[in-house]
């Protein structure tokens, strides 16, 4: 049983939740979940009115199967559950369960759900938890890989502390520029590198890490940014980045994501002025990362017995 709990926002809840917006516009598609699972269950409760029902997916397949016997049209409703039997106080649970035997191994979809959603903790009031055990940010399993690390704003420097084998860090300015409505817009999150390239290779899917993924309202809006920069230095197969853009999802302003919620669409001026400073702050990575790296294999270098003898002859 894989259970998925969250809040859609801690707004007027106890002081411990930090408040934040709802996620995305389109939401992710009721149906979109019998890909990975044939039963899925849902309790939510809003202003103290409990609500919760039972989707089977055979259930549904066979009311499509009498409908096409007869040429009627066979109407599919989901299994209530009454408001007594609701299982939370407040926001929505949702729990899918009998999953699919192509899903692979707790560990992978662990990591997968681990690295979609940036806001995993009490603090927010969101949750992830599969079969009974909860996701924690540290599943994502690569912060422990970073040699360097650019960190922006809060949110980045969050993640220091997780960073336990980091041997550089550096806090970078925020502010990227001013919108059409001249407000002040920022990034937070991080970028950081590691010692060898072969660590972004993830061991069980062999999916590269090799990128900056752009978070918005704490969920994946793009996979991955770095490559729409065409960057050829040796430093951009050693990177790997988490960049938060909430501008980029703004309730006054028209939606930019695409249908398949992956992907930002260009051309607006908010994501021109994000790409702007991410190049801007690629370029400075680049020069830090050339001089780091130096000198980290001078002192490589010198711990060999026979060079260290041959530098102090010199």
């Amino acid at each position: 049983c894989f259970s998925f709990q969250a809040i859609n926002t801690a707004k007027n809840y106890s002081q411990r939740f930090i408040e934040r917006p709802v996620m995305g516009r389109k939401g992710i598609g009721k149906l979109s979940l019998f890909s990975i699972a044939n039963v899925i269950e849902v309790h939510s409760v809003k202003d103290g009115i409990s609500h919760g029902f039972i989707m089977n997916l055979e259930q549904i397949e066979d009311a499509i199967k009498d409908s096409d016997k007869d040429g009627s049209e066979k109407r599919y409703e989901p299994d209530a559950i009454y408001p007594e039997k609701v299982e939370i106080d407040r926001g929505t649970k949702i729990i899918l369960s009998n999953l699919k035997r192509q899903l692979r191994d707790d560990r992978w979809l662990k990591r997968r759900l681990a690295r979609r959603f940036s806001i995993i903790s009490d603090l927010y009031n969101f949750n992830i938890s599969l079969n009974g055990k909860p996701i924690t940010i540290e599943d994502r399993d690569y912060f422990d890989k970073l040699q360097y690390i650019w960190t922006y704003g809060e949110k980045g420097a969050s993640v220091l502390p997780l960073a336990k084998n980091q041997t550089h860090k550096e806090s970078r300015p925020v502010f990227i520029g001013q919108d059409q409505n001249n407000e002040s817009l920022g990034i937070e999150g991080w970028i950081g590198t590691v010692e060898h390239n072969g660590q972004l290779k993830d061991v069980d899917t062999r999916e590269s890490l090799n990128k900056i993924v752009v978070m918005v309202r704490g969920k994946l809006a793009q996979e991955d940014i770095l490559e729409e920069f065409g960057k050829g230095g040796l430093y951009s197969k050693y990177i790997i980045g988490e960049i938060h853009a909430d501008f980029l999802d703004q309730d006054d302003r028209d939606d930019i994501a695409t249908t398949s919620r992956q992907h930002i669409i260009e051309g607006d001026q908010r994501y021109s002025l994000l790409k702007e400073k991410l190049l801007s702050e690629l370029n400075h990575i680049d020069g830090k990362w050339t001089n780091l790296r130096d000198k980290y294999g001078y002192k490589k270098a010198i711990e060999s017995p026979s060079i260290k003898k041959m530098v102090s002859r010199a």
